[in-house]
């Protein structure tokens, strides 16, 4: 019987993160199963990228032993074509007779109640590689489209203006389009201080990788002093030019922006260890901008 890969998920993992991935024999799978900590991974939302263990198949489906309600457990499976199906019980060990029939090829489908709905499944069985980093065409798409709309906006309001010989109205148009594009060459400058930088970090983990254009250096959660972010924080919407500041107990810091990754993932990912000052001031916001 061929040995499969098989990875573990706890529950302050997010989707798509996993640790301890290798190939096991069917007893060795097993095993990992019997000394998973079932129950102390309770007490979460009960899904498929929920805590458990995840079998890789030779056909490229999936197999998974996961928590569900009641002390119960829940058995996933992902088919070649992207078809979920699960099956519960109160009993592991029925559970891992599953297991046993996944790696004899041998698994019997109509034990299983299939999703009606079959789109992302994969998500919830692959490994993330969560390495963030600025998505150039995006970026660039987002520009043009920004100078385009305040162009033609901009350009609209001064015919008129001038039509109506409203030079008073003019000079404050002068004024906004001014703003507006200062606002342009900030989102331009932190583009380019950022473009090269890559972020590693997970939910679950405490290691915090960062390149930032000359390097990968490796950084401990457990280690953060502080966490400044200036600019709009989450709940507002996404602010590429939004700057986030990490401070070390040992004296280094890392600094990157919203173009590398979302502040609400990013915050998600400390998962409330450190403590984060929101700096929203204008002037403050503007000063950190000046110093990239």
């Amino acid at each position: 019987m061929a040995n499969l890969s098989s990875k573990i998920q706890y529950k302050t993992y997010e989707k798509g993160e996993f640790s301890d991935e290798q190939s096991r024999s069917l007893e060795e799978t097993l095993e990992l199963i019997k000394s998973f900590p079932w129950d102390t991974q309770r007490g979460v939302d009960v899904q498929a990228s929920g805590p458990g263990i995840v079998i890789h198949g030779p056909a490229n489906d999936y197999l998974k032993v996961a928590i569900y309600y009641n002390s119960k457990f829940t058995v996933y499976y992902l088919d070649p074509q992207n078809r979920l199906y699960e099956f519960h019980t109160a009993d592991l060990d029925v559970a891992d007779q599953k297991v046993i029939d996944f790696f004899d090829n041998a698994l019997s489908l109509p034990d299983f109640e299939k999703h009606f709905f079959n789109i992302g499944n994969k998500s919830h069985f692959e490994t993330k590689s969560f390495w963030y980093a600025v998505d150039r065409p995006r970026e660039k798409r987002r520009l043009i489209a920004a100078i385009l709309v305040i162009t033609l906006y901009f350009g609209g309001l001064a015919v008129v203006t001038v039509c109506k010989d409203a030079w008073g109205f003019c000079f404050g148009l002068l004024l906004l389009i001014s703003f507006f594009f200062y606002g342009i060459y900030q989102q331009i400058k932190v583009y380019r201080w950022s473009k090269n930088m890559k972020l590693w970090i997970t939910r679950g983990s405490d290691v915090i990788a960062f390149d930032d254009g000359s390097g990968s250096q490796t950084y401990f959660k457990s280690e953060i002093s502080s966490v400044n972010i200036y600019g709009r924080p989450a709940g507002r919407g996404r602010v590429t030019t939004t700057i986030m500041e990490l401070y070390f107990a040992d004296g280094r810091s890392i600094k990157f922006s919203a173009m590398l990754i979302d502040p609400t993932v990013f915050i998600a990912s400390l998962r409330d260890q450190v403590n984060i000052k929101y700096l929203e001031q204008f002037s403050t916001f503007r000063k950190s901008i000046r110093q990239l």
